[in-house]
């Protein structure tokens, strides 16, 4: 039996007015959000880290997710950056491996 869990690959962010997305700002990296025993809980838990997220549009176990952040890198609809996240859904599975006595 394997596990599920989400890792943010990266996260590209820009500068955000009432005019739309303005100048490129950097990247922040990615990180591990958890590991979780079922597709339910690893469901669960993208939609509670990431409100709203479009979990249908999975194609290649990568998803995209925008939002609005102040500069403190907390969601804020009023903030002035927009945040572009790059999530790979993955199942982690140990699989025995022998090794071969001539290797």
């Amino acid at each position: 039996m394997g596990t599920y869990r989400f890792r943010v690959l990266d996260m590209a962010v820009h500068e955000w007015s009432e005019e739309g997305q303005g100048e490129y700002v950097g990247t922040k990296g990615g990180y591990e959000v958890g590991s979780y025993h079922t597709p339910q809980e690893l469901r669960e838990a993208l939609e509670e880290h990431f409100p709203g997220i479009d979990v249908s549009q999975e194609e290649d176990a990568y998803l995209q997710y925008a939002q609005i952040e102040d500069e403190n890198g907390y969601h804020n609809d009023n903030g002035g950056y927009i945040v572009d996240y790059i999530i790979a859904v993955e199942k982690v599975q140990v699989e025995p491996y022998f090794f071969e006595e001539n290797e």
